[in-house]
């Protein structure tokens, strides 16, 4: 006799429990035991609507909706898996200084659009805003357009996750002739950050998981400052407080 879904999840999530429990226990020295159960919480966070949705389509006579649904739930879930172990990949090769990266000569405008056209449906699908501003006159730099977009989708999937339903989350794009800089901004109407956070938000092994939402592993905002840094650029972050949203701003220098 097969237990119910929920009763089936509830023995899955003890048994989760007693294995973080001994994965703690027996983490080697040099790895962070906090690092450890937040990455098992959100690899299990990611494993159990997978799970259920699987189960969901193997149950008989399920309408196409449902089914539909379900089939939505898979692959966002499977594209944040991704994203979690793309983290840890490239945490591991900057600490390593293993990356690199291969710039060349990009119009930033189009490069934008197609990245902002490309998380638009995610935006829209939990209700929030996302625009973009761009100037009439093309802008070009000297970057590598896969590191730059794996960048700006870690900026953007932060505005997602700390900006409520009805907010919204805007790109600029804008050159700054004095210091011969151009400036990608990032700017959401999301919670804020308190300005004790703000002193460590870029440092990997200070992840504030008390926020609200507060996923992740805290490895997405420290990957984008050293991607940046790649380029020859710099990150800075901008926030009111709670409540007054938050700003990041790359830096990146002109191409010639």
């Amino acid at each position: 006799m097969e237990l119910p879904i929920h009763a089936a999840e509830d023995l899955e999530s003890d048994r989760f429990h007693q294995e973080v429990q001994l994965a703690e226990a027996t983490a080697s020295p040099g790895i962070d035991p906090a690092f450890v159960t937040t990455l098992a919480h959100e690899i299990r966070n990611i494993l159990s609507p997978l799970n259920s949705s699987l189960q969901l389509l193997n149950l008989a006579g399920i309408d196409e909706a449902s089914a539909a649904e379900a089939r939505d739930v898979i692959g966002r879930q499977v594209r944040q898996l991704k994203c979690l172990v793309n983290d840890l990949l490239d945490a591991h090769r900057i600490e390593h200084r293993q990356i690199s990266i291969r710039p060349c000569i990009t119009e930033m405008s189009r490069a934008l659009q197609e990245i902002c056209n490309d998380h638009r449906p995610v935006f829209a699908s939990q209700g929030i805003e996302l625009a973009l501003n761009l100037p009439t006159e093309p802008i070009w730099l000297k970057v590598d357009v896969g590191r730059l977009e794996q960048a700006m989708s870690n900026l953007l999937s932060n505005s997602l996750k700390f900006t409520d339903r009805g907010g919204s989350v805007r790109i600029t794009l804008s050159a700054e002739s004095a210091n011969d800089q151009v400036v990608i901004s990032v700017s959401d109407t999301g919670i804020g950050i308190e300005p004790a956070v703000m002193r460590s938000i870029f440092d990997p092994l200070a992840h504030d998981l008390s926020l609200r939402n507060g996923s992740g592993l805290g490895l997405g905002l420290p990957l984008v400052k050293r991607l940046i840094e790649l380029h020859g650029g710099n990150l800075a972050v901008h926030s009111g407080g709670l409540g007054k949203g938050t700003e990041f701003r790359i830096l990146l220098p002109r191409a010639s």
